[in-house]
């Protein structure tokens, strides 16, 4: 979600009397609740006002934010890439599924101490075209 939008649902429909707590995941499972979402009045170091930053569920969780048509070859913090789900449970295995989305990698915090993903949507070249649920 764009940080437009939520900062219209939670100001405008919420109005603050609700949290809002995307989650990022698959068709199979929801995998990443969003951090605490920074805003201009509590705002919170090293992250963009309103922007939705999605943490795996860990240890069973990681997601990977690699280079297009390299699965293996993580990209740099800040930069987009393609996005490698990897879980492992007691009921579920994905081994490094690509998803077809495409994210900005997060730099782990002290709280969160595994990358995050934010501005996750379509990859360029699906962009502009029905895909599905955006």
């Amino acid at each position: 979600m764009a940080p437009e939008m939520v900062r219209n649902i939670q100001e405008n429909l919420l109005g603050g009397k609700i949290e809002f707590a995307p989650t990022f995941g698959n068709a199979l499972v929801g995998l990443a609740p969003s951090r605490k979402v920074s805003t201009f009045s509590n705002p919170i170091g090293g992250q963009r006002p309103y922007s939705v930053i999605y943490q795996p569920f860990e240890p069973h969780t990681v997601l990977r934010i690699t280079k297009p048509g390299s699965p293996k070859e993580l990209i740099d913090y800040g930069q987009r890439g393609r996005v490698v789900i990897y879980t492992l449970s007691n009921e579920f295995l994905i081994p490094g599924m690509v998803e077809r989305d495409e994210a900005e990698r997060v730099m782990p915090t002290i709280e969160h101490p595994s990358d995050g993903v934010c501005e996750v949507g379509p990859p360029a070249e699906l962009r502009g075209t029905n895909v599905g649920v955006y």
